[in-house]
């Protein structure tokens, strides 16, 4: 028919590219492995930002560095071969680190050891003023 174009085309919808786990919290030194899912193989991973002093693997095998930062958080991509990406959030905390103390309330590094250390010489006091009262006949 003239005047009128006819055109066929085809459509392709690509899969978007994604990490899992796409977050997870790890201990310093902590080893965890990422799997991409969905874009076109090969995959590429690389540490993008390592608050931690992190590492990874090419193929996605991250490991947490030995910060000494509260919650250091490191941000890992991966790359497919059609140049999509995809990524995942890691915080590393620190099993060992006290947590802050609620806001308002003052902390010495908390414990028993502390609290004991305020309250034992009161405890004294109070027990040699009662050592030292004169004691009488009971009735």
């Amino acid at each position: 028919m003239p005047g009128i174009a006819q055109t066929f085309g085809l459509v392709s919808v690509l899969a978007q590219l994604a990490l899992e786990p796409p977050t997870a919290t790890v201990a310093p030194q902590e080893s965890l492995s990422f799997t991409a899912t969905g874009g076109t193989r090969p995959y590429h991973f690389e540490l993008v930002t390592s608050a931690s002093g992190g590492s990874i693997t090419p193929d996605g095998v991250y490991t947490a560095g030995t910060s000494d930062a509260p919650d250091a958080g490191d941000l890992i991509m991966a790359t497919d071969q059609l140049g999509r990406t995809g990524s995942a959030s890691v915080t590393v905390a620190n099993p060992y680190r006290h947590p802050p103390s609620p806001a308002g309330c003052a902390s010495t590094g908390g414990g028993v050891v502390p609290l004991l250390g305020l309250l034992l010489p009161l405890i004294l006091r109070e027990r040699s003023r009662r050592e030292s009262r004169p004691r009488g006949p009971r009735y």
